[in-house]
């Protein structure tokens, strides 16, 4: 069998047309006899870090050469205002060599830089200045050269034009004949296909540029048509019905069979010489630097220690407590010797940035477990355990377990109140408990995953601020994909069909995983250092609905290698720094004891209103997010929290996926165990085998397997053994065996004290909140609804609730719920405040 290379073929990144996946294609090229296939989709690479980590180095490249291109639209120069109107044609770009990634990702990111059309052009002058490390090729029937023997350009143009490519696509003649069907600026006949080719080879092999003969595959098989006319219907184009290519992929004895008008030796020179010997010459590549390319801050080492030990004495005095100074030591030590000294001054300067704008900002993950994130004020979560300290001379007492009430885990906040022994001043409680290993890792071996939360008022401005840290060279927004799911193929299948059958079909099942479109993530940046070509890692695209530019692969293709940087948007900060311009309380003043706000979450009273004030609700919370809504209620009701330490053991446990329902639900209302022993998220299972004499290191590990659901169905048996040795309860093992995914605790601790503080000033200052809420929160009541009063406000709340849920849709939930804010508003007397 003779063996061909296969120089233009679409994945399932070329957007909207591309059909093939690339296991499949593997082995129907083995099948076939195509032994090299250059992937080429259509002003995408995206396709390449899988392509490169599925196939690397793997039995399959064996047997199948990958070669890594891009197909795009080439259009002479012109001014940019008359940009969109220049004749563009289809070009192949062909990666040859190491340094081709970065002269194809610099072309991509040309193309992209008018908008995020698929079909936007490479101006030819930027090709021309880009052209190392690639080979550029003449693309087929959309083709510069196709078009000048079509209109049948004069040869002295026809050589200028031919010379400037290292080699020419052609396809079999029925390929250009059915372009009539797309409205081509083609109009031919089978005849006038084939003397049309005729006459490119003859061109193209007297100027000494080489022929080679694809068949633009966009599908495996020929019988596919009908899923990639499908897949066009359902992007717009609806011609075709004679439309009969050939774009799968086919086998070197047909496509010569195709070519069969040619001289014999020339046909097997175009089908199997030339593309074999482009191939030949291109080596093995990587499209993505194994090397990392993360911003060295400068100085990062000791900036961080010297901002970490001037906050530590600021809280504690002038001799730190060994609680603190030796978990500050150990975590300064790790982080320097592990290199991550340069991500927290990252995310301390943007935190700072916030803060000196007059807004707090919440952590997310568990990057609060860390005592360097807190004195660096990443964080407003202190991780130590549970303790006193006094502000004005020093003390500081750590050894509160014997204290009634006391539970592992629990926070200091909950602590009783406590004067100074030593000044007879009332001492501060802090401390979340919180190990940082959840963090790091035993041995500093995990790489921190920051994620922070600000205003939506300050995203924008923080992300710009990044791009102007010391140390980081470019900050792109994340990218994403979004590909067709099986749903949507679907809808796609009975559309074309006009069907309405509620069943996937092969040609549908085709469909599922094609790139949609390029998405955006909505808080993640990615940076590089200020030392490394940006290029080198990924193309830049310009999408219309953002002002940054965005890397245009995946995040996930490029998170090991660029610092990924999350800042996402949270509304109850923009929501309390509105509350303090207005109150004046400063928001880090609330104390997160008040008895007062802790009673909302068992009762009204504190309100001032009646639990038929509300249609009968029993808490205090609406309005705040994330413990308004009808499952939260039904859990607070049921494990009945009495502190803080509660309320983030319940937000997380709810949170979590086995950890709740069915397990610490069942284990407080069947069988009495109190809720603070049952297991709510990650860190409790750590804190509660070492509080029992287990060994840090293997407690650490129990709890890293159970937490992502390693332990779902049942522990090591070796685990068991020394979780029952120690006295661990047969009932906690089992629970721990329900569990496939556990919250970090630092993650519900933000949410709950941002909640609390919120819930405070509902509490002292309603008509305040109740502006806010209806500002930032309120999505479907506003002023105009609340002002036709209180009766039309009942009459649409209660029309709403004589409807089953299952038959309100998501908007009118909302609305419904929004209306019993509304209703609760009146009865505290606040309908003024609009």
């Amino acid at each position: 069998m003779n063996k061909r290379a296969e120089l233009h073929c679409h994945s399932k990144m070329s957007e909207m047309r591309g059909l093939v996946d690339m296991d499949f294609l593997v082995e129907d090229a083995k099948e076939k006899g195509v032994s090299a296939i250059a992937i080429t989709d259509t002003n995408s690479v995206q396709e390449f870090p899988d392509l490169y980590k599925r196939f690397n180095n793997s039995e399959e490249e064996a047997t199948v050469k990958f070669i890594y291109g891009m197909e795009a639209w080439m259009c002479d120069d012109l001014s940019e205002a008359d940009y969109e109107k220049q004749e563009s044609y289809r070009i192949s770009i062909l990666v040859a060599k190491q340094e081709g990634f970065n002269s194809l990702y610099k072309l991509y990111s040309s193309a992209r830089s008018y908008g995020s059309d698929p079909f936007s052009t490479i101006p030819k002058s930027i090709i021309k200045d880009n052209r190392e490390g690639i080979i550029i090729g003449c693309g087929g029937a959309h083709g510069e050269i196709m078009h000048a023997v079509s209109q049948k350009v004069a040869d002295d143009q026809l050589k200028e034009i031919v010379e400037f490519y290292d080699y020419v696509e052609v396809e079999p003649p029925v390929n250009y004949v059915s372009l009539l069907c797309l409205k081509s600026r083609y109009n031919m006949t089978v005849e006038e296909a084939t003397e049309a080719v005729k006459r490119i080879v003859e061109l193209s092999e007297g100027y000494g540029v080489p022929v080679v003969a694809t068949t633009d595959v966009y599908y495996l098989h020929d019988f596919n048509i009908d899923s990639f006319k499908m897949i066009r219907y359902a992007d717009g184009i609806r011609d075709y019905e004679d439309w009969t290519p050939k774009h799968h992929l086919i086998s070197a004895e047909e496509l010569l069979d195709e070519f069969s008008f040619l001289d014999e030796n020339v046909a097997r020179q175009i089908v199997i010489d030339n593309p074999n010997k482009i191939v030949a010459d291109i080596p093995a590549l990587r499209p993505i630097p194994a090397e990392k390319c993360h911003p060295i801050y400068p100085n990062a080492n000791q900036e961080l220690r010297d901002i970490c030990y001037k906050r530590v004495h600021e809280i504690y005095g002038d001799v730190v407590p060994e609680e603190a100074s030796k978990r500050l030591e150990d975590e300064l030590t790790g982080i320097a010797k592990a290199d991550y000294s340069s991500v927290y001054m990252i995310y301390h300067d943007l935190v700072k940035y916030n803060n000196d704008s007059g807004y707090l900002v919440g952590s997310r993950g568990c990057s609060g477990a860390s005592f360097v994130s807190f004195l660096a004020g990443i964080t407003m979560i202190n991780p130590l355990p549970a303790h006193y300290y006094c502000r004005s001379c020093g003390y500081s007492d750590f050894e509160v377990k014997h204290i009634k009430g006391y539970h592992v885990g629990n926070c200091g906040v909950d602590l009783p109140d406590k004067a100074c022994p030593k000044c007879g001043k009332n001492l501060a409680k802090d401390g979340f408990d919180t190990p940082f290993e959840v963090f790091l890792g035993l041995d500093f071996d995990k790489e921190p995953d920051f994620n922070i939360n600000v205003s939506g008022d300050m995203q924008d401005e923080t992300r710009r601020y990044l791009s102007g840290i010391k140390g980081i060279g470019t900050a792109l927004q994340a990218g994403t994909i979004s590909t067709i799911s099986m749903k949507q193929a679907i809808r796609f299948s009975n559309e074309y069909n006009n069907t309405d059958d509620d069943y996937i079909d092969y040609e549908a099942d085709q469909l599922v995983g094609v790139k949609q479109k390029d998405g955006l993530h909505p808080g993640a940046m990615l940076v590089s250092a200020e030392d490394k070509d940006v290029y080198d890692y990924t193309p830049i695209a310009h999408h219309l609905d953002s002002e940054f530019k965005t890397a245009h692969f995946e995040w996930h293709s490029l998170d090991k290698v660029m610092l990924k940087v999350n800042i996402l948007s949270h509304t109850d900060l923009t929501m309390i720094k509105c509350l303090h311009d207005e109150t004046g309380v400063d928001p880090e003043s609330i104390p997160l004891d008040d008895k007062g706000v802790m009673s909302l979450f068992s009762g009204v009273e504190a309100l001032g209103i009646s639990e038929e004030d509300v249609d009968g609700f029993t808490l205090g919370t609406l309005g705040s997010a994330g413990i308004s809504s009808d499952f939260i209620k039904t859990a607070i009701e049921t494990a009945k929290p009495n502190n803080l330490s509660d309320l983030i053991r319940l937000f997380a446990a709810a949170h979590g996926t086995g950890a709740w329902i069915d397990n610490s639900e069942e284990l407080v209302q069947k069988d009495g165990i109190s809720f603070a022993d049952c297991i709510s998220c990650r860190e409790d299972i750590m804190l509660y085998l070492e509080s029992l004499g287990m060994d840090r290191e293997e407690a650490y590990s129990i709890m890293d397997c159970i937490r992502a659901g390693k332990g779902y169905g049942g522990i090591h048996e070796e685990w068991v053994n020394d979780m029952k040795n120690i006295g661990v309860p047969d009932w906690y093992i089992e629970s721990c065996e329900k569990i496939h995914y556990l919250f970090p605790k630092i993650h519900a601790a933000i949410y709950t004290v941002l909640s609390f503080k919120n819930l405070y000033y509902k509490l002292y200052y309603p008509e305040a909140f109740y502006r806010a809420w209806l500002r930032f929160r309120a999505r479907y009541v506003d002023e105009e609804f609340i002002k036709k009063g209180y009766d039309y406000v009942n009459s649409v709340y209660n029309l709403l609730k004589s409807i089953s849920d299952n038959e309100l849709d998501y908007d009118e939930k909302i609305k419904k719920d929004e209306a019993l804010v509304v209703l609760e508003m009146y009865a505290r007397g606040c309908e003024q405040c609009v």
